[in-house]
């Protein structure tokens, strides 16, 4: 049981730190349409691959704790004797 309260707060700490990137992205997207000059419009499209990159990453990890999830739970009923 443990391990399935670790599993939801990681999953939990994944969505908070998902939103965090999410507003970053829109403010890099709203720099790159209204930018003063193309400096600051090139540093946002780079701001911008730079935080898709690692919301990829992260979304990645978030698709991943359902599945240790499962794992967790079957070596759970396994180790009870039950399998």
């Amino acid at each position: 049981m443990f391990k399935e309260t670790q599993l939801h707060q990681e999953f939990s700490d994944l969505e908070q730190h998902m939103r965090l990137l999410d507003r970053r992205l829109s403010d890099a997207l709203h720099r790159i349409r209204h930018g003063s000059s193309e400096d600051l419009v090139e540093q946002a499209r780079q701001d911008e691959r730079q935080l898709l990159t690692e919301l990829d990453r992260l979304m990645t990890r978030m698709r991943a704790i359902p599945m240790r999830q499962s794992f967790s739970s079957i070596f759970c009923y396994r180790a009870k004797g039950k399998a």
